[in-house]
């Protein structure tokens, strides 16, 4: 998967995944955890499920992956993530010593979704809910 969501950094197309047209990255990272909507198309992150239902990894780790893999120059491959170029979860505004503390078991106990709050909004008006489990911890992380 990381191989080919590099792809277009690798043919000098865009420069980092979260500019990434047509990538299930880009996808994945502006829509995290809204799982209904991608369903169809993409299988779900989740650490906690076996392979058949999820990918068992978290979605935090896989796209930190997906940077670091980005930023290996190679001689004769042109294209990767320039080394001044802050890390992805800098530069999506996620603070991660809160999103490690928040995803311990003792962060949030209920099911929530995760992501900015303009994506949080939507998310509430499509399925009809005023607020979410862990507002308050989501505010703090996604500032």
């Amino acid at each position: 998967m990381a191989y080919v969501d590099l792809n277009p950094i690798r043919a000098g197309i865009a420069e980092t995944p979260e500019q990434s047209a047509f990538t299930s990255v880009k996808q994945r990272i502006e829509t995290p955890q809204e799982q209904d909507a991608i369903a169809l198309t993409l299988k779900r992150f989740d650490p906690r499920e076996a392979e058949t239902v999820a990918i068992s990894y978290d979605l935090h780790d896989y796209l930190e992956l997906v940077d670091y893999t980005g930023r290996a120059i190679h001689p004769t491959k042109r294209g990767y993530i320039a080394a001044d170029t802050p890390p992805i979860l800098v530069r999506l505004g996620i603070d991660t010593d809160h999103w490690l503390q928040l995803m311990r078991p003792q962060g949030i106990h209920i099911a929530t979704v995760i992501g900015h709050s303009t994506r949080i909004e939507d998310y509430l008006k499509r399925h009809q809910q005023r607020h979410i489990a862990g507002a308050t911890q989501l505010k703090r992380l996604l500032q």
